[in-house]
């Protein structure tokens, strides 16, 4: 297919928003795959580690399947990425690409709009670290770390400014704060995608500013299409479970969905799981009973279910699935947990620290929080204080942790690729010739 005609644009400063391509024609360069309409760069020179946001604008073929889109700019998931460059050894900028998808899995590939790389570094930039709460669907533990590239003189912050990208914000003395994004809009596109920002004021008045592109697939949106269901979201309070001085176990559910409207539950299943492993039992129960009502609005309901580990020493955890059906005949489906705290970890019965660094970094969590155990979070949260920082990195060891001795790993951050997964790249994508 012929190339399509671009407009080029030159700027009229040496910093500033440029245009690096714009087609006047919306064809598709291979049948199926997405068309990208124009490539936008922040800024039109750079030094080394400065921040320089690339912004993709891209449809597919007759716009159908554009709440499909998703790419990776230089390595990083997005279509609004902040690229940061360094030369190599040789002194040359490393060629970068950007990929478009759309509902295949064949991208549009083109080579990254060259900007120019000054002889100069960035005196400090910021990059901002994530970790996704356990036991949530998008509430993320954000940490904004400095580091001091061409700098002569040491920083000290004085405060901290968070753009989530969503219209929300805050302002911390600290460097981390908590976000969610479990309120956003599902229904429309298969990913959500958010370009965090925080800008780091020094006691004398310097601001150093880094940013963070979030991908998050939209569940709800993904069971709608493939599945053909309207699937219920499930926010947990407390997020982990937690036995009252009666024994009794009260679990906080909160349900909702992504429909414009009401939706009607017709059936409720409970499945008591057992501690001895036997066969779990199910049996339908009253929807009213446990839920309150039959019908569940756009901005949800909120229940509390219960477990009585003294009645029912035998239970491991109660899950109940809830089936029902929207205003247009889609069937609804959903389901959460009630579940037994875990015991306690013993050398028995749990699996062993065997890396020397987090085993330091669990003998000084205990210290400070005066616990015989600790938690994931804990340590996540010390660490963002500062607390481990003169002890070793993890994994420095020969011997990686397998687990924080109670939890399992987090699981993959929303838009990275398992570590058995490779980025695509020139050497597994075709390229699509694409003429800017």
């Amino acid at each position: 297919a012929p190339a399509a005609a671009v407009d080029r644009v030159t700027p009229t400063a040496p910093l500033g928003h440029q245009r690096v391509f714009t087609p006047r024609e919306a064809r598709a360069p291979d049948p199926g795959r997405p068309v990208i309409d124009e490539i936008v760069l922040e800024k039109t020179e750079v030094c080394e580690g400065e921040e320089n946001l690339v912004t993709v604008e891209a449809h597919t073929p007759g716009h159908v399947d554009d709440a499909y889109l998703h790419g990776v700019v230089a390595g990083q998931p997005g279509l609004a990425v902040p690229v940061v460059t360094f030369r190599t050894r040789d002194g040359e900028v490393p060629p970068r690409q950007i990929l478009v998808f759309g509902r295949g899995d064949e991208p549009t590939v083109v080579p990254l709009p060259a900007f120019e790389v000054k002889d100069c570094v960035a005196p400090r930039r910021i990059t901002i670290d994530y970790r996704l709460r356990a036991n949530t669907e998008a509430e993320f533990d954000l940490v904004a770390k400095l580091v001091d590239l061409g700098a002569a003189t040491p920083f000290h912050a004085a405060s901290y400014r968070w753009d989530f990208g969503d219209g929300a914000t805050a302002v911390t003395r600290e460097a981390w704060t908590t976000h969610s994004y479990e309120d956003r809009r599902q229904d429309q596109e298969l990913y959500a995608k958010r370009v965090v920002r925080v800008e780091a004021i020094g006691d004398d008045g310097e601001r150093v500013v880094g940013r963070q592109t979030f991908v998050m697939q939209n569940a709800a949106f993904a069971n709608l299409v493939y599945a053909g269901v309207v699937s219920l979201s499930v926010r947990l309070t407390p997020r982990f479970p937690e036995v009252g001085d009666d024994g009794v176990v009260r679990q906080g559910i909160h349900l909702w969905h992504a429909r414009d409207r009401a939706v009607r539950i017709s059936r409720v299943i409970e499945r008591r799981n057992f501690l001895d492993g036997r066969d779990p039992v199910d049996h339908e129960i009253d929807a009213v009973g446990l839920l309150g009502t039959t019908s569940i609005p756009p901005a949800g309901i909120d229940l509390v279910a219960t477990l009585d580990t003294g009645a029912e020493p035998e239970l491991a955890s109660l899950q109940y699935f809830l089936e029902g059906e929207s205003v247009e005949g889609i069937p609804v489906r959903g389901a959460f947990p009630v579940m037994v705290p875990p015991a306690k970890p013993t050398r028995d019965h749990h699996v062993a620290v065997r890396d020397p660094a987090l085993t330091a970094r669990i003998l000084r969590a205990r210290e400070l929080l005066g616990k015989d155990f600790v938690t994931d979070e804990e340590l996540w949260a010390l660490e963002r204080e500062g607390e481990f920082d003169d002890l070793p990195a993890e994994g420095t060891s020969p011997h990686p942790p397998e687990t924080y001795g109670d939890l399992p790993p987090h699981p993959n951050r929303p838009g990275e690729p398992s570590p058995d997964t490779p980025l695509p790249s020139a050497d597994t994508m075709p390229v699509v010739p694409f003429e800017p």
